[in-house]
């Protein structure tokens, strides 16, 4: 995806084509939100120290028929784990674990092998 502000919209809507004939509307919702929060993460926190190349991060979904669920996960550079915090009560930002954690069924991170990290999330569908 290209490090714009407009990735996090053009991954809810390649979330929304993909899984339109096959989840039902409220849970299209909670994957597109999370996935939405997952990029802006990437896009936020991802570059790796001193990294001066443009940050790329990508966007993976995997969907099962036979066990009804979907992973969503986000790359990028940062090795630095993902660590929900809790935002003041008027504070803008600070909230994005937090959303990705009440709507999906889990979630988490991994380190991937040629440096940095992919965080996920799990659908049951």
């Amino acid at each position: 995806m290209p490090p714009l502000p407009q990735s996090a919209h053009i991954a809810r809507d390649f979330i929304r084509t993909t899984l339109a004939d096959r989840v039902g509307r409220d849970r299209i919702d909670d994957v597109t939100v999370t996935v939405s929060e997952l990029v802006s993460n990437a896009l936020r926190y991802g570059r790796a120290p001193g990294a001066e190349a443009e940050l790329q991060p990508a966007l993976w979904l995997a969907y099962w028929d036979r066990w009804s669920c979907a992973v969503c996960g986000v790359t990028d550079e940062s090795d630095r784990a993902p660590v929900a915090v809790e935002a003041e009560d008027l504070a803008e930002s600070g909230r994005g674990l937090q959303v990705v954690s009440a709507l999906s069924d889990g979630w988490g991170w991994n380190p991937r092998a040629d440096g940095g990290k992919i965080v996920w999330a799990l659908f049951r569908l």
